[in-house]
């Protein structure tokens, strides 16, 4: 009842897990797959800064290769 008065916005509403299975759903799927390719960018940055580091451990400057 409290939502009727507030009146949330779509984005608000396709966020809440009780409005989910029913508001913006490609919205919500591209969203996840937004998100998940986010996360796999961050994680291979993370993995080429390791590798680096051992590189540079290793006496190798990284840029040289």
């Amino acid at each position: 009842v409290a939502d009727l008065y507030r009146q949330p916005s779509l984005l608000e509403l396709a966020e809440d897990e009780v409005y989910q299975g029913f508001v913006m759903q490609e919205y919500q799927t591209e969203k996840k797959r937004a998100d998940q390719e986010r996360l796999a960018k961050e994680q291979a940055q993370q993995r080429l800064e390791q590798l680096a580091a051992k590189l540079r451990e290793l006496g190798i400057d990284p840029t040289t290769i």
